[in-house]
């Protein structure tokens, strides 16, 4: 029963900086009304992508408008473009579909899972994983050379790239706190098939032995904690 009121509470993600986000319609009875971020998301453009998620994202947070974004299948263009290579796009359609999730509650959800969504979500951990160890060991290769005689030339030196070190924990952020969300509404199977998906990640991400920032290390211990309770396949992995 807890499962189903925690979700409330969280924040919604905050729209990113960038093109004006149009002004919400009206009214949200028109079946018909076309939404111009719709024509956006499916664009090719990464940068028309990117702004129609965000736009999306802070029309979630109206929940007067969440009927019309479901009669216009925004979740189903979401996952879709969820897969896209571009981590920026990545990153705001994970928050819109977070936002989504987190005010239209298990409606949202369950149309999340019936449209294949925790596959596509799925398929973001091991790539996540493995640049998140990448950039860790660059980082700690470049805060290890302390002894300038064993210092290699400085054009030798492959330091981490601030912007996608920002991006990807930025999106693996978001993807944790969709499977989290996704497990307050999961049935016993669901959360089988997510624990066996997400644990070994999600055990990764706390440990204590590598500079993981804490508002991921946080967000995994809340999934971890959900996917625990009630969850008669957690104690056997």
């Amino acid at each position: 029963m807890g499962k189903a009121k925690r979700h409330a509470k969280r924040r919604a993600v905050e729209t990113p900086s960038g093109p004006p986000v149009p002004t919400p319609p009206a009214s949200s009875s028109g079946s018909q009304m076309d939404l111009p971020m719709l024509q956006k998301l499916t664009s090719t453009s990464p940068e028309d992508q990117a702004w129609a998620a965000s736009s999306i994202s802070l029309f979630a947070q109206d929940t007067s408008l969440l009927p019309l974004l479901q009669k216009q299948n925004v979740v189903g263009h979401l996952l879709a473009t969820l897969s896209s290579p571009s981590y920026p796009v990545a990153l705001n359609v994970a928050g819109a579909l977070r936002n989504l999730a987190t005010f239209g509650g298990s409606k949202i959800i369950t149309e999340i899972i019936n449209k294949n969504g925790l596959k596509i979500i799925f398929d973001w951990i091991p790539e996540l994983g493995n640049v998140i160890d990448f950039l860790l060991k660059q980082s700690s290769t470049s805060s290890t050379l302390t002894n300038p005689e064993q210092q290699p030339q400085q054009s030798q030196i492959t330091k981490p790239d601030e912007t996608k070190t920002s991006l990807v924990y930025s999106l693996t952020e978001q993807i944790i706190s969709l499977l989290w969300l996704i497990s307050e509404h999961s049935t016993n199977n669901q959360l089988h098939q997510i624990t066996t998906k997400s644990l070994p990640f999600l055990l990764s991400a706390i440990s204590p032995y590598h500079d993981i920032p804490a508002n991921i290390v946080i967000v995994s211990l809340q999934c971890l904690n959900c996917l625990a309770e009630d969850n008669p396949h957690f104690l056997g992995m």
